[in-house]
């Protein structure tokens, strides 16, 4: 069901989701002979933009090590005149598959990144356990009307990735909160030592405009955490305020469910998927 809902014909299933770097001449032709491939034979390949192949050359999934780049013969914008650089079979291969994959959905390569980097559900792999699990996060992302890093958020910490992470849209941003609170700067939320400060009442302030929390809802909350203002416990305040969004529930109501369903909708998203059926 989940290759259907990808249309991923049967034909394709073992193209996308499993592994094959000993034959990617086979799909990349002479290209994938050499490790150098000129810039425009690789678009032309891959049918990206010259954007596209920086935006592909810098996610996690393609390229961990950031050494494969694009290197200019020259210093014109032609683009045979440039190539990508320390190309291997293994890459040839993710890239192939992952391509494949991103076309099959509506979302942003950096977002099929965060979803096969998320240990809930590619984990760092493009695999059949992936299929049905990306089913699963459309599913409710498109239900709950919420974006791909909205919807990981439910099971890792918020992105903070890039300056227009999810993230820095909700805390580090001016058009809401002017000036910003430097207690909410990524590198303060994310310090261990020191860890960051304890949540006072400005912070309470800032976190119910942010994620439209009822006081009360908040308070609630914190009384379940360690009560610093950390990464951690703002995403766990975010994920239960989306939660409560999307089911119409008050957060008493909320936890009263926990107890009773004894799922957790934050492990992965067919365990969402379970706990909404119920």
């Amino acid at each position: 069901m989940a290759y259907a809902y990808l249309n991923v014909n049967q034909a394709e299933t073992a193209l996308v989701f499993q592994a094959d770097p000993a034959n990617q001449t086979l799909y990349w032709g002479s290209l994938a002979a050499g490790t150098t491939v000129e810039l425009d034979l690789f678009m032309n390949a891959t049918g990206l933009s010259y954007s596209q192949v920086l935006d592909l050359l810098a996610l996690k999934t393609i390229n961990p090590a950031q050494d494969s780049v694009i290197v200019s013969d020259d210093l014109s914008c032609d683009t045979n005149k440039k190539h990508v650089n320390n190309l291997t079979p293994t890459k040839f291969d993710i890239i192939h598959r992952f391509s494949r994959l991103w076309r099959k959905t509506t979302l942003t390569l950096q977002e099929m990144d965060a979803v096969v980097q998320s240990p809930a559900l590619g984990n760092g792999g493009i695999t059949t356990d992936l299929a049905w699990k990306l089913q699963y996060c459309l599913q409710q992302q498109k239900l709950w009307s919420l974006s791909a890093f909205q919807g990981l958020a439910f099971f890792s910490d918020i992105d903070t990735t890039g300056t227009d992470s999810l993230y820095n849209t909700l805390f580090q941003n001016r058009a809401v909160t002017n000036p910003l609170n430097r207690d909410f700067a990524v590198s303060s939320v994310t310090s261990v030592a020191p860890p960051p400060p304890a949540i006072t009442a400005v912070h309470k302030g800032l976190l119910i405009g942010a994620l439209g929390l009822a006081p009360g809802d908040l308070d609630t909350l914190i009384q379940k955490t360690d009560g610093l203002l950390s990464l951690h416990n703002i995403s766990y305040f975010y994920r239960m305020a989306q939660l409560l969004q999307a089911l119409s529930l008050s957060i008493n109501d909320l936890l009263v469910l926990f107890d009773i369903i004894n799922i957790s909708p934050f492990a992965d998203p067919p365990t969402t998927g379970a706990f909404y059926s119920k």
